[in-house]
C-alpha cells in the first residue's frame, strides 16, 4: 500500500485542521520558483551551521548572494543573509560594514515580505548584535515566533 506523500497540506488533512485560505497559501508556498537559487540557498545554508568557521561562514556568504542574484525576490535567502551578517558582526568583524549588510538585508527581506516570519527573525538578530538595542530585538523575535505558532 502507497502512503500519501509527505506534505504541509497531508499534515493538516490528517491532523483535521482547519487552515484559513492564507494558512493554506502560505504552507504551499514555495520560497522561490529558481531551483538554481534554492540549491545555493541550502549550500549556504548548511554551511551557516558552521558558526565557527569563518570560512565556511563566507562561503555561505557567497552562495547566498549568487541565490539572491538568481532570485532577487527570495526572501528567505535575503533574512538568512541578513542573519549571516549580524553573526559575522558580533563573532568575527564589528565593522560599519557588516553592521551596513546586515541592516540592509534585513530591511530588504522586510519590504519584501512584512509577514515574513524569518525577515523578521533578521531584524531582531540586526538590532540585537548590531544596535544593541535589545528591546527591540525581543519585539522582533516575538513577531517572528507568533507569526510560526
Amino acid at each position: 500500500m502507497r502512503s500519501k506523500p509527505i506534505s504541509p497540506r497531508n499534515i493538516a488533512r490528517e491532523l483535521r485542521a482547519q487552515l484559513s485560505p492564507s494558512e493554506t497559501a502560505e504552507i504551499t508556498r514555495k520560497p522561490t520558483q529558481n531551483s538554481k537559487a534554492y540549491l545555493a540557498f541550502v549550500e549556504a545554508h548548511n554551511l551557516q551551521a558552521n558558526v565557527e568557521d569563518i570560512g565556511k561562514l563566507r562561503q555561505a556568504q557567497k552562495l547566498y548572494e549568487h541565490a539572491i542574484e538568481l532570485d532577487p525576490k527570495f526572501v528567505l535567502a535575503i533574512a538568512n543573509l541578513s542573519m549571516l551578517h549580524s553573526w559575522i558582526l558580533h563573532n568575527y568583524e564589528p565593522t560599519d560594514a557588516e553592521r551596513d549588510l546586515a541592516r540592509s538585508y534585513a530591511q530588504q527581506a522586510l519590504s519584501l515580505n512584512p509577514d515574513s516570519p524569518e525577515a523578521h527573525l533578521a531584524r531582531g538578530y540586526y538590532l540585537y548584535y548590531g544596535e544593541r538595542d535589545f528591546d527591540r530585538a525581543l519585539d522582533e523575535f516575538a513577531i517572528a515566533k507568533k507569526a510560526i505558532a
